[in-house]
């Protein structure tokens, strides 16, 4: 693959077999960190800057669903029911973090509406009160159909680029609307999925052994860049489905735990 190919806004999707369950740990041994780098320079120097426009970062969401053309998603229900109830129905037992506060959902990156290519970050968070962190969201646990986790990590490293161009902008409305203090750095990247999700890819015998390969560019990129990568599972993640105007709920206490321990 030359380095034209390395665009962060297409290579999840039209690299050949990276969302392929008996393909992708073969093709992530053939990713390139040193263009993965360049590629995600790139795309942080060319970001669409929404306050450039005179738009926020925070549109004002409620948690409950739109109506008549509310999503049937998964990954969209989820991420609101983890909005609106993870402060009292969620613990965090991840080694690298103590806190794990959830301040957006469906977190808009676009200027304009025909900036192509360029969609919405599924949960905007905060580590430790400090960190912005960006999290792609899976729910299905079946591997012969969700989207894999290196899919996964490639899509939220392209919209860690645009955030990271942003950053300034976005932690002074993080400490307007919440009275938080993010730090400028690079955020982190969060890909975050229901234990079925991830016993999907563990245990499917076509996979291969894709854990230490990810965590090794997860771990290359981090020290090229500064984007460290989490890998999160969430224990008992079941949700009711929201809808005209109803707002998705967690059915019970949820835990964050390291998903490639």
């Amino acid at each position: 693959m030359n380095f034209s190919e390395y665009d962060l806004l297409t290579l999840h999707k039209n690299f050949s077999g990276m969302n392929n369950v008996s393909k992708f740990c073969d093709r992530m041994r053939r990713l390139d960190s040193d263009k993965l780098t360049i590629a995600y320079e790139t795309l942080r120097k060319t970001a669409p800057r929404r306050h450039h426009r005179g738009k926020k970062y925070f549109v004002g969401h409620d948690g409950a669903g739109g109506g008549e053309r509310e999503s049937n998603r998964g990954e969209e229900h989820l991420a609101m029911a983890l909005w609106n109830d993870f402060a009292t129905m969620a613990t965090v037992t991840h080694a690298a973090m103590s806190r794990l506060r959830l301040l957006d959902y469906q977190f808009p990156l676009k200027a304009r509406r025909d900036d192509a290519g360029i969609g919405k970050v599924d949960l905007f968070a905060a580590i430790d009160d400090e960190f912005a962190c960006v999290i792609e969201l899976k729910v299905d646990g079946d591997a012969s159909r969700g989207d894999t986790p290196l899919y996964a990590w490639i899509e939220a490293l392209g919209y860690c680029a645009m955030v990271d161009a942003n950053i300034k902008d976005i932690a002074a409305e993080a400490k307007s609307k919440f009275d938080l203090h993010l730090a400028t750095a690079p955020p982190r990247l969060m890909v975050m999925a229901p234990e079925s999700y991830w016993d999907g890819y563990r245990r499917h015998p076509k996979a291969g052994d894709w854990q230490p390969a990810l965590q090794k560019l997860a771990d290359d990129i981090a020290a090229r860049i500064g984007v460290q990568s989490y890998f999160v599972s969430l224990r008992n993640a079941k949700f009711s489905m929201g809808g005209a105007g109803v707002k998705p709920r967690l059915c019970g206490e949820c835990v964050v735990e390291e998903a490639l321990a």
